[in-house]
């Protein structure tokens, strides 16, 4: 949480008051209901503004697998030991390589003296079905099949781990499997005895381990980080996420997490980010501040050009203007003598340079404040590192209390309308018909999505920028589609959605910034419904339903993946793999004729939100203040106010049925604007 200035307490003060007013309003019954329901949106605003302000103060390190992540999380909170180096030697956490990819860790400040460590465990059903793929690999390699029994290779990198635990000699655990799968009678004894050797259910139960506060204590916890990423921490499971919980002076003021992502490969697309989910969350949530690391030699190297790419276009997507975000160049360099330094830095200075030259001509370098960019090394630049993370940290929260300044500016002119029964209801009418005018643009393109199965067809057969490398495509095809860096049911709802809600935005971005064909002028609607927050409302509108497409038809795509109707998808797909040109195409061709085949429906029972769950209902009468008229028929100028029921009575030819059909026209050209 932030600390109490000046500033938080005088936004606090004029929270507590502006709520308190739009709460008198919503419940005043003198006012008319128009005037309440305004009053109630600004009473959601104001409450959303607040949790946003107030949310913990997260700071994620992202970057590319082995560059550095963990080193800098190690310095910056002291979890160090006494000497220099190579960081092997004295850091806490485990680096070097992407050692840390078994899963998040999480660093959390807390009230205690004590060091705690915290495992989220790897679910049993997914040891188990790793526990059987070791065994066919193994058992396929200790006959001479090159396929299978690689050590970091592509679904494989529980393998390292499962071995530790499963092999009789643990200190050469893959001779000792694969002599074990040579002396088998049959692949079926080998894998019994392997999962009955596992122990998932034990192996999937959550562990919490404490250590002191002391040079002992870190010796003790960097034992049992190292152990559980390899399998060698005793009764340990396998880590899907791993908080470790420190003294509160260990982490720089302000911040309540940092965290350690699972590095992404090198050469990783957008569109594989998307099916990274702990990932995606992330990049989504602009109160999380991130520090983006990039190794020195190749800075920026691909995985920061990727992932600022992805922010990039995240931020487009979500109409979020500003990010505390920082590029860390990690300068890992062997050290010299003295006589070097000067070289030194003239390299560093040289390499910054080159780093925002090469962004700037990517258009990512708008993404970064002036001073966004940074090289720290590690071993020697503790302070800068810190001073870093205080930076990022202050600009999130001044980001965060600019915000929510104009949320509360915007409500205080609102509010001093709210009792004003014609311009509430005026404001309150324009709004809505906004949203109606959205409405009508997502029924005119609003389509049924694709069919998930031809989806993940259409995501094998395009590739890029799907698939990394097509050994992931094997290794999903193997667990049935559930692979971590290629999640087929994620991605082929992904792709079916994709190109549609696109299509969707695009229509929704024209209808708001040509509002002006629906007589809506937003000069007078100053700071209370500003064209940035009917904006957000349109996309909201918009993206709910394909959303809610998704949320119901992933379980559906899930389950039959995992059931045995796709039996004989899975064993055709395997049976296919890597058998002669245009294999991938073959395997691509098998979904798509399997969504023709089972063509799946969602369940009875399930019901997709209308439109009515996300925009305002209509109201179900339309009343008409006043008409006026200018060189209409017989009538030159003239106005004419009106209630519920208006008699016009005069000589003939004066005019009547001109107001009659000026009445008509302008209620067409509303309904014609609403919908």
């Amino acid at each position: 949480m932030p600390s109490v200035n000046a500033l938080l307490l005088d936004l606090l003060r004029r929270h507590e008051e502006l709520r308190a007013r739009v709460l008198a309003h919503r419940d005043d019954p003198a006012l008319p209901t128009q005037n309440r329901a305004l009053a109630e949106d600004w009473l959601m605003r104001l409450d959303r503004a607040y949790e946003q302000a107030q949310a913990p103060m997260r700071v994620a390190f992202l970057a590319q697998v082995g560059t550095g992540k963990s080193t800098l999380i190690g310095v910056a909170t002291g979890l160090r030991l006494p000497g220099d180096g190579d960081p092997e030697r004295w850091s806490v956490l485990p680096v070097g390589s992407g050692r840390t990819t078994l899963g998040e860790l999480v660093v959390e400040p807390r009230d205690q003296d004590e060091l705690t460590l915290e495992v989220e465990p790897i679910p049993a059903e997914v040891l188990e079905l790793e526990a059987r793929l070791l065994a066919e690999d193994d058992w396929q390699a200790a006959r001479g099949d090159t396929k299978g029994g690689g050590d970091g290779e592509a679904g494989e990198e529980l393998y390292k781990l499962l071995r530790r635990w499963l092999a009789l000699n643990p200190e050469d655990a893959r001779r000792s499997l694969r002599d074990e799968a040579r002396a088998a009678e049959s692949l079926a004894a080998f894998t019994d005895a392997l999962r009955a050797r596992l122990n998932a259910q034990e192996r999937a139960k959550p562990l919490t381990l404490s250590f002191a506060s002391t040079e002992e204590g870190l010796r003790a916890l960097r034992e049992a980080l190292c152990g559980l990423m390899v399998g060698g921490l005793q009764g340990a499971p396998a880590p899907r996420r791993t908080v470790l919980g420190v003294p509160r002076q260990m982490v720089p003021a302000e911040v309540d997490a940092l965290i350690d992502t699972q590095g992404i490969e090198p050469n990783a697309t957008e569109g594989l980010l998307r099916a990274r989910p702990s990932l995606n969350t992330l990049l989504d949530d602009p109160q999380v501040a991130l520090v983006i690391c990039s190794a020195f030699r190749s800075a920026p190297d691909a995985g920061a050009r990727t992932l600022l790419s992805a922010l990039k276009t995240r931020q487009a997507e979500h109409h979020q203007p500003r990010r505390a975000t920082r590029l860390v160049v990690v300068d890992d360099r062997r050290e010299g003598d003295e006589a070097d330094k000067k070289e030194r830095d003239h390299a560093r200075r040289d390499r910054l340079d080159e780093c925002e030259d090469l962004l700037r001509r990517q258009e990512l370098r708008g993404l970064l404040p002036e001073d966004g960019i940074v090289s720290i090394d590690a071993r020697s630049e503790g302070d800068t590192l810190r001073a870093l993370l205080a930076g990022v940290v202050e600009e999130a929260w001044r980001i965060r209390h600019e915000q929510w300044a104009e949320v509360l500016d915007a409500a205080e002119h609102a509010i001093a309308h709210l009792a004003d029964v014609e311009q509430a209801a005026a404001q309150r009418e324009r709004h809505l018909r906004l949203l109606w005018a959205v409405e009508v643009e997502i029924e005119k393109q609003a389509q049924p999505p694709m069919d998930p199965l031809t989806a993940i067809g259409a995501v094998i057969a395009r590739r890029e920028p799907f698939v990394k490398h097509w050994s992931h495509l094997h290794a999903a095809i193997r667990r049935r589609g559930s692979y971590e860096l290629l999640n087929l049911p994620v991605l082929g709802m992904f792709f079916a959605l994709g190109h549609q809600e696109a299509a969707l935005k695009t229509a929704l971005h024209g209808v708001v910034s040509n509002s002006e064909r629906y007589g809506l002028k937003f000069d007078v609607l100053p700071n209370t419904l500003n064209i940035a927050g009917v904006r957000r409302q349109a996309i909201k509108a918009a993206t709910h339903r394909l959303m809610a497409y998704s949320d119901a038809w992933f379980p559906v795509l899930f389950d039959y993946l995992n059931s045995p109707a796709a039996d004989a998808l899975w064993q055709e797909a395997e049976r296919r793999w890597g058998q002669g040109p245009g294999y991938v195409a073959d395997i691509a061709r098998l979904f798509t004729e399997e969504g023709e085949r089972a063509k799946l429906r969602l369940p009875d029972g399930v019901q997709l939100p209308s439109w009515e769950s996300v925009l305002p209902p209509r109201p179900k009468l339309l009343f008409l203040r006043s008409v006026r008229l200018k060189n209409f028929r017989a009538v030159t100028e003239g106005q004419l106010e009106l209630s519920e029921t208006t008699v016009l009575v005069g000589d003939n030819a004066q005019g009547k049925t001109a107001w009659i059909e000026a009445i008509a026209a302008g209620l067409g050209v509303f309904l014609r604007a609403s919908g």
